[in-house]
């Protein structure tokens, strides 16, 4: 019988339980756990999952055209504990953005436009990893 993924996580903090010096490691790193799951480009699973998930904050990307939904419970502090998103991407169109008489939104941008581009080849010291036999002596 194959491990589920839950079963997997629910091995890991065992395992940090049990081993509080590493845990005390990933205090900071990550401020929460996160799963992401993506439907590519398949709308009617990505509805189905959101519907699964419950309750959930809807988020929009302009920049890859995708939509998400993101699920974050908080403790009593206000801290999140775990994040989960399910995304799609293809399910946004791009569009000019129209101000109220119909005429397309502009803005001024600034751009560097670099003037020459030139190769120079230069020698690099290389390196390498020598490492004691036992980590354990360390």
């Amino acid at each position: 019988m194959e491990t589920t993924y839950s079963e997997k996580l629910r091995a890991l903090a065992d395992y940090l339980d049990e081993h509080p010096e590493i845990a005390e490691k990933t205090n900071g790193y990550w401020d929460y756990p996160s799963i992401w799951v993506s439907c590519g480009e398949d709308t009617e699973e990505f509805g189905r999952l959101c519907r699964a998930m419950g309750s959930f904050e809807k988020n929009k990307s302009s920049w890859d055209n995708s939509l998400s939904a993101t699920y974050a419970p908080e403790n009593e502090d206000g801290d999140r504990l775990f994040k989960v998103n399910v995304g799609v991407t293809g399910a946004c169109t791009k569009v000019v953005k129209l101000d109220e008489n119909g005429e397309p939104v502009t803005k001024k941008v600034t751009k560097t436009v670099p003037v020459e581009t030139v190769e120079v080849e230069e020698e690099e010291v290389q390196y390498e990893w020598q490492c004691p036999e036992s980590f354990l002596a360390l």
